[in-house]
């Protein structure tokens, strides 16, 4: 059972940690409705909250099977399935998540990309036909080498789970990593390499309806869950 992060946590004298507020993408993430209305909270709720069952921009044309023995998916080319790099697919109702290599060109078929899949993380292509495309391609820290604690964050509401990767050479230095609009906590797991060099202690938590922790009252209050989190860091040490 994951633990409550502040029940460790320990007054110190010494001179308060540095904090680091790492927003990925959370420009988005904060709504401020100009008036307080029913209307208002419908649409903030649609904008910063990601469907429970997406269905799928992007339809796969073509399941195939290399010499390799390795599994290829064909999308029709555009934009976003030409994007350069690997990305993760998450499949219609969240059915199934992969993790699929950079874009290739199909011979023979020019308006078709090709993209293998290097991990299924959980779930099955059978049935399957569209998803969406996702910059978060690692599911848990231990994806990239990286121990992580399952710990929860007491919010308004309820408690938010949240990963907790301690850092080795600076124990003053925490970053608390807040993922953006209609994603979740995994989005900011690709910034751990950088805030692994520097020795940093990353809490990488859950916020605002993500589909892990509990939903605030206003959309508005938003900022109120990282900030809340920071001023407790800052007052205490593990």
């Amino acid at each position: 059972m994951a633990r409550n992060i502040t029940d460790t946590l320990q007054p110190r004298k010494a001179l308060p940690a540095t904090l680091i507020g790492v927003g990925l993408g959370l420009g988005a993430g904060s709504l401020v409705a100009a008036s307080v209305s029913a209307l208002a909270g419908y649409f903030a709720r649609r904008v910063v909250t990601p469907e429970e069952r997406r269905t799928g921009n992007s339809v796969i044309r073509e399941i195939r099977t290399d010499s390799e023995g390795k599994l290829w998916l064909h999308f029709t080319k555009d934009d976003e399935t030409s994007e350069p790099g690997s990305c993760s697919f998450l499949t219609e109702f969240d059915s199934c998540a992969l993790r699929l290599s950079a874009p290739e060109d199909v011979p023979g078929k020019p308006r078709l990309v090709a993209r293998k899949i290097e991990k299924i993380y959980h779930g099955t292509l059978e049935g399957v036909r569209r998803g969406n495309f996702s910059g978060a391609i690692y599911e848990h820290p231990s994806d990239l080498g990286f121990e992580a604690e399952d710990v929860v964050v007491p919010l308004d509401g309820g408690d938010g789970p949240a990963w907790l990767v301690r850092g080795s050479a600076n124990e003053d230095l925490w970053v608390i990593g807040v993922h953006g609009r209609g994603a979740r906590r995994n989005e900011s797991i690709r910034a751990l390499p950088a805030l692994s060099e520097l020795g940093a202690t990353t809490l990488l938590m859950s916020y605002r309806n993500d589909g892990l922790a509990p939903a605030p009252l206003m959309a508005a209050t938003d900022w109120g869950t990282p900030n809340g989190t920071m001023w407790k860091r800052e007052s205490n040490s593990p």
